[in-house]
């Protein structure tokens, strides 16, 4: 085992201790402020957001169900494969 290997199990580990959920439910007290430092980044980001969730081939509903699975996919994947 290389010393790369351990030292991404090991923050795989502290991961899987520290996160229950896919986000940190303390952040979002913050989320009213994330725009304040760099408000021309922030605005394009909101751009973008709302047009991804506008209706098309799939309603703003169905993609907010597909963003939950997909979401616990990205974040947990990483963990399964280290366990």
């Amino acid at each position: 085992m290389c010393i790369e290997t351990t030292v991404q199990e090991k923050l795989e580990k502290e991961m899987r201790a520290n996160m229950k959920t896919y986000y940190n439910p303390e952040d979002l007290g913050k989320f009213s402020t994330m725009g304040e430092e760099a408000s021309e980044l922030w605005d394009a980001y909101m751009n973008y957001y709302s047009k991804v969730f506008e209706d098309g081939a799939l309603t703003a509903r169905e993609k907010s169900l597909w963003q939950l699975p997909c979401s616990a996919h990205i974040v947990l994947i990483p963990i399964r494969e280290a366990a």
